[in-house]
């Protein structure tokens, strides 16, 4: 389970697979922020993302394990942008785990130079996408990058989406977020 998600906290978890979850909701995990590293767990209902992979291989699955998420429960790794603090430990991963890589298509031109044998997945800016229970939609960002974005993650059910990209304060370092359909976190 996400460390920030104990029953003490009210968030009326319910057990699932030897696991807790928030039915219903999005859950988010900051694993690391900062120019050391950079990664993030989103999960909603049974899909589980990793935004950014600023992090080596193994210090991903430890970071991952920490937070109760098992790296073959990965869906998607989703990447704002090119930088190693960003993208460090998608090769490595990738060639441990079957997970698909989503970038666009100028920033996933400069990783794949470092993780060649990757399945990539490329999107638009602007353009919705789905991955299982979460619909991602990316948009651009002001970053020194070549084709940078954040993403908003919106669940299947109606009323809650949330926002990540460079500058937000998630990107800045509070840890982990649960939000409730109605309402929604907007940073």
């Amino acid at each position: 389970m996400f460390p920030c998600h104990k029953k003490k906290h009210g968030y009326g978890l319910a057990p699932f697979r030897g696991r807790y979850y928030i039915p219903r909701m999005m859950q988010f995990c900051v694993l690391g922020s900062g120019s050391g590293g950079n990664a993030t767990i989103v999960r909603a209902g049974e899909t589980v993302l990793l935004v950014d992979a600023g992090f080596s291989a193994a210090r991903l699955r430890d970071k991952m394990k920490s937070a109760g998420v098992e790296p073959d429960e990965l869906d998607a790794i989703l990447l704002t942008h090119e930088h190693a603090d960003h993208m460090k430990g998608v090769h490595q991963f990738t060639r441990k785990h079957a997970v698909r890589v989503y970038a666009t298509r100028h920033t996933a031109m400069c990783v794949q130079e470092k993780a060649p044998e990757a399945p990539w997945a490329y999107f638009e800016k602007g353009q919705s996408f789905r991955i299982g229970d979460i619909v991602i939609t990316p948009f651009p960002t002001y970053h020194d990058a070549v084709d940078p974005v954040g993403f908003k993650f919106e669940t299947v059910q109606p009323g809650f989406h949330f926002r990540y990209g460079a500058g937000s304060r998630l990107h800045r370092g509070i840890p982990c977020h649960g939000g409730q359909p109605g309402g929604g976190i907007k940073l």
